[in-house]
């Protein structure tokens, strides 16, 4: 099954604080835990979002539309797989994407570490990881959507193979528009 846990074995980059090999899990996240999960996001989303890329009335709306414990639950139904992102036994952050096998796609929604594994190139394998299940499923690429201020994401999935293919404003209503671009990785 292409959905079950998997491990990875990092080598964190000589160039950055913490060097040496970690042992890094990807544990699927089940339908039980979408509660803590959303309780879990809360602090990671206020970390690469605010203040810098979003003031806090919008970061806390946005982030009720996609990490509450009610929209966690229905991206899960309508298949989007997440998965806790573990080192040493600690979350250290979570990852989610949804396989459109008609279409041969792969949609990568979500990805956050924990801001103290910022920069160790963990969010690079993770990325690395997900591509392989891409590929393993006969996907032929994988696409996202990034804040176009998030420069940090934006680096972090260039280094990962990914590419900006457009840009994207979205309409959400209430004043508010997703400013993004659209990243694609050709598999």
């Amino acid at each position: 099954d292409l959905w079950t846990a998997f491990i990875l074995i990092v080598k964190i980059q000589p160039d950055s604080q913490a060097q040496g090999v970690f042992r890094v899990e990807l544990v699927e996240v089940s339908l039980s835990e979408m509660s803590v999960l959303a309780d879990y996001s809360w602090p990671l989303w206020q970390a690469a979002y605010e203040p810098g890329i979003l003031a806090t009335d919008l970061s806390r709306l946005l982030w009720r539309r996609g990490y509450s414990k009610t929209a966690l639950e229905a991206a899960f139904a309508s298949g989007e797989k997440t998965f806790w992102v573990r080192m040493a036994g600690s979350r250290i952050g979570f990852v989610a994407y949804r396989l459109e096998t008609v279409s041969r796609q792969m949609r990568l929604s979500k990805l956050y570490l924990h801001p103290d594994y910022w920069g160790l190139g963990l969010g690079c394998r993770v990325l690395q990881r997900v591509s392989e299940v891409a590929i393993e499923a006969g996907v032929t690429c994988i696409d996202l959507f990034v804040f176009r201020q998030n420069l940090r994401a934006i680096q972090a999935y260039q280094r990962a193979g990914f590419r900006v293919a457009r840009e994207e404003l979205t309409d959400l209503g209430e004043g508010v528009i997703y400013d993004d671009l659209v990243m694609i990785k050709p598999l």
